[in-house]
């Protein structure tokens, strides 16, 4: 502390009335108990009963180089009590933070060779998922009255839950969204034994069944089908028996066209030996076709029995030779 200063003052300013007039008379220490003249009126008044006027005032101290103090006026106080204005743009921090959320896409690129498992949707999905959250981001980096920790926080949260949605996504089976798709469906279908008009087979499908055209062209096969409706990706249970053309060699040709027809229609994912639960020794082929929408599924059963080709199909959103429908489905195909 400079010794050239000397030790501050309070000073206590008082106040009394007058008798006469009731005008205030500023009131000295040294004053209380004698008699004062009031300016306004002229009489004189007792200094007695003093109330305070004004809080205490403290002097500044002297100091060696001169300073003017001055109370501020009602706009500095009024400006000084403002909060700070946050319309500045975001720092670089904030701006590599709302562009995090592109490593996702960069990271489900390399996820198969990572994991070694392909993912159920195509590099469209985890792309649009980081354009919402960069711009979910963007409008973080700019919110009012947030200061730049709070901003990291949420950018950081909303990193962390876009990186635990996109790895749902990348593991997600078609098995459950199969099993999500059943839950929520209206209501469930009615199954009941089907019998054509001249017996040749039976087997349960979901009603009402209906006639329906050859499901393979330029065979004439008499076909029946079930279609789900007022569903967006509908269930599908196509069954058809026929004779075979003249000249047929072997139930291995009957496989053959069954194949070239799926094919035609989407891609073909498996091929397998099947037998006939009606006779173990009755050979069967089942293929698994994925249809170009990219989410159903066709599981066709070709049988040969006697002098007849049986074509049995099941068509569903991802669905497998193990879904539950369409086990109950060619499970209970017999031939009589």
């Amino acid at each position: 502390m400079d010794s050239c200063q000397e030790p501050r003052r309070v000073i206590m300013i008082d106040r009394i009335r007058c008798e006469q007039c009731q005008a205030w008379l500023p009131v000295e220490p040294e004053d209380l108990g004698s008699w004062l003249i009031c300016p306004a009126c002229g009489l004189q008044t007792k200094a007695e009963g003093v109330t305070r006027r004004l809080p205490p005032v403290v002097m500044p101290r002297q100091s060696s180089s001169p300073r003017v103090d001055a109370w501020p006026d009602a706009e500095s106080v009024a400006i000084a009590a403002e909060p700070l204005s946050d319309s500045e743009s975001p720092t670089p921090t904030l701006l590599g933070l709302v562009l995090l959320p592109w490593l996702i896409p960069l990271l489900w690129f390399f996820g198969p060779l990572l994991t070694g498992q392909e993912p159920l949707f195509t590099l469209a999905a985890p792309t649009a998922l980081a354009v919402g959250l960069s711009g979910l981001g963007l409008g973080i980096s700019y919110a009012a009255n947030w200061s730049p920790i709070t901003r990291i926080k949420a950018l950081l949260a909303l990193f962390l839950l876009g990186c635990l949605t996109a790895g749902f996504l990348y593991f997600l089976k078609k098995e459950w969204l199969e099993a999500m798709r059943k839950a929520v469906r209206r209501a469930p279908a009615e199954w009941r034994l089907f019998i054509p008009p001249g017996g040749e087979y039976r087997v349960r499908m979901p009603v009402p069944v209906r006639p329906t055209s050859t499901p393979i062209a330029d065979w004439p096969l008499t076909a029946y089908r079930f279609v789900e409706p007022n569903v967006g990706a509908p269930d599908v249970f196509v069954v058809a028996h026929g004779d075979p053309p003249a000249g047929l060699p072997r139930p291995d040709a009957w496989f053959q066209v069954v194949k070239s027809h799926a094919e035609k229609a989407g891609q073909l994912h498996a091929e397998r030996e099947v037998v006939g639960r009606w006779n173990p020794e009755q050979p069967g082929r089942e293929f698994e076709i994925n249809l170009p929408d990219g989410v159903t599924n066709r599981i066709i059963r070709a049988y040969v029995a006697g002098s007849r080709v049986f074509y049995l199909a099941a068509e569903g959103p991802f669905w497998r030779p193990d879904t539950p429908d369409v086990r109950e489905f060619f499970d209970s195909f017999q031939v009589p």
